[in-house]
């Protein structure tokens, strides 16, 4: 009987390696603070310098790329923008979201964000109010998250089919971000089966020293996680004697947010 192919894999198959340089080529454009020359782009991504060459005048044609003649630098192109806009309208076709969240945020004191599955291994930021209150940590708008990171990612794996389950839990596996992160594989289990039972996720310290954080899965049309709504604040902010109270409110809000996104739960699915 053969092995059935992992995400991962099935997705190796139909890896294009020009397209892929051109997508290493404009992340690392967008992890710089300015310009870029050919050499230092091709040294840090470790290929070829002509093949590198050719990818960067092919986005240049496009507008995805600039390119300075003085100074014979590259920076991320304009039509970028366009992109940009077409997903923002997207998140714009959500109007019952964002003021959801805002509402959370200054509800309870503390910094809201709703959060979508990038891709296998990742979560990517979509929406976030940072209160007042919680002045000392940023959460920048697109900004990625190992998909097993804290309270998000024991909501994303909650609902996941166990053979994916353990794919991620061996790779990329569990991250020690902190001293307090769970990296046994049996405890982080148990999490996901609580957050079954009760609805909701919690994380003590265990993506950034200081801050606990809740979260709640949103459900897409086919009952599985479309997105994640959680809460973030310092220890004062959001002790742990409060992450229950606080953990019920941000369920309770994203059963709200579910049906208003054409979503529905698991068990409404599967009947």
């Amino acid at each position: 009987m053969r092995r059935a192919l992992t995400e991962t894999e099935r997705l190796n198959r139909y890896r294009v390696p020009a397209v892929e340089m051109a997508v290493r080529i404009l992340k690392q454009l967008k992890r710089h603070p300015g310009p870029l020359p050919l050499s230092e782009i091709s040294q840090s991504l470790k290929v070829n310098k002509s093949t590198c060459y050719g990818v960067l005048k092919t986005l240049q044609q496009h507008g995805l790329v600039s390119y300075d003649e003085p100074s014979k630098r590259y920076s991320l192109g304009l039509a970028l923008m366009g992109f940009g806009g077409v997903v923002g309208s997207r998140l714009d076709a959500l109007p019952a979201a964002r003021p959801l969240v805002r509402r959370l945020a200054e509800d309870l004191g503390l910094t809201s964000y709703l959060a979508q599955r990038l891709d296998f291994k990742t979560g990517i930021i979509v929406e976030r109010v940072e209160h007042r209150a919680s002045a000392d940590l940023s959460i920048p708008l697109g900004q990625q998250v190992p998909i097993t990171a804290g309270a998000m990612g024991k909501c994303f794996l909650a609902h996941l089919p166990e053979p994916e389950v353990e794919r991620l839990l061996s790779s990329p596996g569990l991250r020690p971000f902190t001293a307090r992160s769970i990296v046994d594989v049996h405890r982080y289990q148990l999490e996901l089966k609580r957050v079954r039972e009760t609805g909701w996720a919690e994380s003590v310290e265990e993506s950034l020293l200081g801050h606990n954080a809740v979260a709640s899965p949103v459900f897409d049309a086919g009952g599985q996680v479309g997105m994640v709504l959680g809460l973030i604040g310092s220890n004062r902010s959001m002790p742990e004697e409060r992450m229950a109270f606080v953990g019920r409110e941000v369920k309770q809000a994203a059963e709200t947010l579910t049906p208003i996104l054409q979503g529905r739960s698991p068990a409404c699915a599967a009947g």
